[in-house]
């Protein structure tokens, strides 16, 4: 009875230049016999010795997916999941291919090339050498920012962007020129950026830390400006205030809550978001949008109730009560290199308690948001 035998099916260089990452599989009989996992180590070439990869190599040297049926096996590697290799048995022979942008090469090197900016090392980029069907050699470089399905330890993305919604809030009592808000519509600057340290982050979600990051869950801390601000003469300014609270995803599906703890409106939101994207291409991702949205007596009361003092300027008090609003999005993503151009378009719905107020105009706001960032970590 043949016997198994451990093949090494790909080297790739490590940063350090003495070292290799090995990655090897179990062949009988010329066939990929029941690979159910491959063998990873770590060859130092002055040393002679192996190690299985660290935790920092581990990022970058993991075997993703894996694939075999007896004269076929095909793998990914963490660092860059958009590559695939893909190995055959012919005549007990091993061809090595590489599988990029639905091309196929044969292959003959790969290097993965990180670097330590910040304390800590990320990818760099990959380079491949390979041959194509006409047997002249190429080299292929994926950037940082081309590599799919690699979290890298730290990241900035900054970029501005302009948002366009109608106004739910009377034109006659309207003079927020400090967001440029004019007449019937809102339209504005926006800024658009994620800059991550580790757990650290500051994006759309506010400035906080990741507490639980694990596959199909993550547990979140964050800090965010929040509010829905309001000026006019003879009513008291409504401001913007600090909200800290926790955020949960898993899979699709996001909660969010936060607590004022500015004490501007003491009050607090609960938001339950449903987001999925489909990657129509590498280019393209479409990303259909929705949730369903809380605020509670003291938040409504603040910002869409009307105290005795105010009743001259809108003509009758009102206490605001809890309300519910939803709002329904489709928001497009085009990626170009380390330029990410964003496209969004929805309508949200406030609750009765906000139509029922006298600073409200209309319980319907529909918005659109254009922008573009850059990666440059």
């Amino acid at each position: 009875m043949a016997e198994d035998q451990l093949i090494t099916l790909l080297e790739v260089s490590h940063s350090n230049s003495n070292k290799k990452v090995r990655y090897r599989a179990k062949i009988r009989d010329c066939k990929f016999k029941d690979v159910s996992e491959m063998t990873v180590d770590i060859y130092d070439h002055s040393t002679g010795n192996d190690s299985e990869p660290s935790f920092i190599e581990s990022i970058y040297y993991n075997v993703e997916t894996l694939l075999s049926v007896d004269e076929f096996l095909d793998f990914q590697i963490s660092a860059v999941k958009n590559l695939k290799f893909h190995f055959e048995i012919t005549n007990c022979q091993i061809d090595k291919y590489l599988e990029y942008n639905n091309q196929r090469y044969k292959l003959e090197e790969i290097t993965v090339n990180y670097h330590n900016y910040l304390a800590f090392p990320t990818l760099k980029n990959v380079l491949v050498k390979v041959v194509d069907q006409q047997m002249v050699p190429q080299f292929i470089e994926i950037p940082y920012y081309n590599a799919e399905g690699y979290i890298p330890f730290y990241e900035a993305h900054v970029g501005i962007g302009f948002n366009l919604s109608e106004n739910i809030r009377p034109r006659n009592h309207l003079k927020d020129k400090t967001t440029f808000r004019q007449g019937l519509t809102v339209h504005e600057p926006l800024p658009l950026f994620l800059i991550r340290y580790g757990p650290l982050f500051i994006n759309k979600d506010g400035a906080g830390i990741v507490l639980l990051p694990l596959k199909n869950y993550a547990l979140l801390f964050t800090t965010i400006i929040d509010g829905e601000p309001y000026e006019a003469d003879g009513l008291s300014e409504r401001e913007r205030s600090l909200f800290s609270g926790w955020i949960l995803k898993t899979w699709d599906l996001t909660f969010f809550w936060f607590k004022d703890i500015q004490g501007i409106s003491h009050g607090e939101i609960f938001k339950i978001q449903l987001e999925h994207e489909y990657n129509l291409n590498r280019y393209f991702t479409l990303a259909p949008h929705m949730f369903v949205q809380w605020w509670d007596n003291e938040y409504m009361n603040y910002y869409y109730g009307v105290a005795p003092n105010e009743v001259s300027v809108v003509g009758r008090e009102y206490t605001a009560k809890a309300t519910k609003n939803m709002e329904i999005m489709i928001k497009g993503y085009l990626k170009m290199g380390r330029y990410k151009w964003v496209m969004a378009v929805g309508e949200k719905w406030y609750g009765k308690n906000v139509s029922a107020s006298p600073l409200v105009r209309k319980d319907t706001e529909f918005r659109t948001i254009w922008g573009v960032t850059a990666q440059f970590l």
